[in-house]
């Protein structure tokens, strides 16, 4: 994330951009935990060499769920990040507003 010095805005655009990073993230681990399942091989047709297909498709699926725990957390990051944006670009919103509504006051000489 680059720093705030620019403002909230900028902070909360940082949020964003961080999220998507987080959200393609996790979509390439899905993809990858899949594109691992998808080169199981099949035991039954190794003959002699079942035993390592087995040890092979064992670490495979250990491999491939590892990589979907990692997508779903990457999601649950993004997610995350995202609600914070929201809720600081509300904050940053209901400040303007309270700001305005403090100038109008002072503009007709209400303090």
């Amino acid at each position: 994330m680059s720093s705030n010095d620019h403002g909230p805005s900028v902070a909360i655009a940082d949020l964003r951009a961080d999220a998507q990073t987080w959200r393609e993230r996790g979509a390439a681990l899905a993809g990858l935990s899949q594109s691992i399942r998808d080169v199981a091989l099949d035991s039954d047709r190794l003959g002699v060499f079942a035993l390592a297909g087995q040890t092979h498709n064992s670490l495979a699926e250990q491999l491939s769920q590892q990589c979907a725990e990692s997508s779903a957390a990457a999601e649950r990051l993004s997610a995350d990040l995202t609600h914070a944006a929201d809720t600081y670009e509300r904050a940053e919103e209901e400040s303007t507003r309270g700001l305005h509504g403090i100038g109008q006051q002072i503009e007709r000489g209400n303090p």
